[in-house]
């Protein structure tokens, strides 16, 4: 955590890119979790939970369906029950927003999914403290389940939330999000054993007589702004009308049970609190699931690489076993010299190993065995090489695609590396993944009329050269460096179209200068080792020095669209 004019800026950081969101380590007050939890009580007792999916890092979404009171106002009855579990500023709330889900594969994630298509029996909060219960029922027990309702159970305590998941009739922890504590302490919490609830504190109520009692009972920040109200009109009318106030106000970072004279503060619903924190989620959700892409290629690209030097110098080791003919001829042709026990032989100043257990014929024909399984072998991992070069030149195109895919273009990418072997589908199970016919490649149309398709993954790539282009269009590709199809159509040849297709290519694959090659639709073939590749049989290079500010603007809207 870095500081900048005394404010927590907490940093994520994607490959070279890097989100700024600046958070206060501000728990939200019992206050309001109270009014919270009352909230989703009174709105989500009675609906149905369905399968859980992940919003960001450590936030989660619950959807439900079927509750009688958002009905009631007019919604459908659905929605998400988020867990927001940053250790800034935890908290619980519902929404009634569409999200975008994000990959998430941990053991606490998938425990969450047992609680799909459970019946919502209660949801309360215990007294004074941070501590949010949702209780929920089986429906439609399956053959062998023995589990009867869940209790999810979220702490929401500052600097380290945490939510357990407890199985009935057991009463036990089957899974938590954190594992935390001391195996000592009184209140160490893990699997298989049963959750024991923090002790009942005192609230903050009209009881509470002055300030100093309040101290204690609220947070910092709530405190700070019932101090100031209570110097402008009393302490025991500031603490009637906070108490007496339903509603919740959102300003710089905080949720507020009252507005305070705060001129900013905006009245929100529980239902609003998650887009107050998180005004992107679709962005957010995008870096996330682009991280996650990257991760997994650049661990590809690693292996691959890996594999080319092994491929290498095994092929190095196996080149120099060809003179092993040579010496099982020179064996042949000494073995009148030959003693049996010796270990190596002088043959025409060549110096040859022997085994001593075996005699000169045995040894010769040895080292012509290794030299057909070496002559065999330097074919054979030159090929492998090849491939693997190849593989090589694909992913680190793939890399070149992540960071301009859409989201339609990050779909089918993961569905070409799925194709590809590079991804596992679980939802497939054992059936392999068909290709579409055809997967529509962007069209970048010029100020002139003319257009100019470009590929964002290499299944777009393969349906515009080999589907859509005639041969009578040229296609242009980077020189000699991972990049996109881009190909002239309708047969257009002006020069205007020519540069503007050439900075394309240097454009999609991130250079702002460059050769590019340009050649007829007719001299491109596919390469069969990859989906996309392609061999380019003759072509014209195109040398670039810039690209102009107009073509740029060009570009960005057309991947945009």
């Amino acid at each position: 955590m870095l500081r900048l004019h005394n404010k927590p800026i907490a940093i994520c950081i994607y490959d070279l890119k890097y989100i700024k969101v600046e958070v206060k380590s501000m728990a939200l007050d019992n206050i309001v979790l109270d009014r919270i939890a009352l909230e989703m009580k009174e709105n989500l007792v009675g609906s149905f939970l369905d399968c859980p999916y992940a919003l960001g890092v450590n936030q989660y979404a619950l959807p439900f369906h079927g509750s009688e009171k958002l009905k009631d106002k007019g919604l459908n009855g659905r929605g998400e029950i988020i867990l927001f579990l940053d250790s800034s500023k935890p908290f619980i709330s519902y929404s009634t927003e569409k999200f975008t889900k994000t990959n998430d594969n941990t053991p606490f994630f998938n425990s969450l999914k047992k609680l799909a298509g459970t019946k919502i029996e209660a949801i309360f909060k215990e007294k004074g403290e941070r501590v949010i219960t949702i209780r929920s029922s089986i429906v439609h027990k399956e053959l062998g389940e023995l589990n009867e309702a869940y209790d999810l159970i979220i702490e929401l305590f500052p600097s380290k939330p945490n939510v357990y998941l407890i199985a009935y009739p057991y009463k036990k922890i089957i899974s938590l999000f954190k594992e935390r504590g001391d195996i000592l302490s009184k209140r160490y919490l893990t699997r298989n054993v049963p959750y024991i609830y923090p002790p009942e504190r005192e609230v903050f109520s009209k009881d509470t007589k002055s300030l100093e009692e309040a101290k204690p009972l609220l947070s910092y920040e709530i405190f700070r702004k019932l101090s100031d109200l209570s110097g402008k009109i009393g302490f025991e009318k500031a603490r009637d009308t906070v108490l007496d106030s339903k509603r919740l106000f959102y300003e710089n970072g905080y949720v507020y049970p009252y507005q305070f004279d705060m001129d900013k503060a905006k009245e929100i619903d529980v239902s609003n609190i998650y887009d107050c924190f998180v005004e992107d989620q679709k962005s957010l959700a995008k870096e996330l699931r682009e991280k996650d892409l990257m991760d997994k290629l650049n661990k590809a690209i690693k292996v691959t690489k890996k594999k080319i030097k092994n491929l290498q110098e095994d092929y190095e080791l196996s080149n120099k076993k060809l003179v092993y003919m040579d010496y099982g001829n020179l064996l042949f042709l000494h073995q009148t010299e030959y003693e049996p026990g010796m270990k190596e032989m002088d043959c025409d100043g060549v110096i040859i190993q022997l085994n001593p257990s075996k005699d000169i014929i045995e040894n010769a024909n040895n080292y012509f065995k290794q030299y057909r399984k070496a002559k065999q072998a330097v074919v054979t991992l030159k090929e492998l090489e090849v491939k693997a070069k190849d593989e090589l030149s694909y992913l680190e195109k793939k890399v070149q695609e992540v960071p301009m895919a859409g989201n339609r273009d990050l779909l089918e990418l993961k569905e070409e590396l799925v194709f590809e072997g590079y991804l596992k589908d679980p939802s497939r199970g054992n059936k392999k993944l068909q290709k579409k016919k055809a997967y529509s490649p962007h069209i970048l149309l010029t100020p002139w009329g003319d257009r100019i398709g470009f590929g964002m993954n290499d299944l777009q790539n393969e349906t515009l050269t080999f589907q859509i282009a005639n041969k009578h269009d040229l296609f242009f590709h980077i020189k000699d460096y991972p990049g996109s199809h881009i190909v002239l159509l309708d047969g257009n040849i002006k020069d205007d179209d020519k540069l503007l297709a050439s900075e394309l290519a240097l454009y999609l694959s991130h250079k702002d200068s460059g050769d590019v090659m340009m050649a007829k639709k007719a001299d491109v073939k596919k390469n069969p080792n990859k989906v996309g590749l392609v061999n380019v049989l003759k072509y014209e290079t195109i040398h670039l020095s810039k690209i102009r500010e107009s073509s740029l603007v060009l570009f960005k809207k057309a991947i945009s669209s």
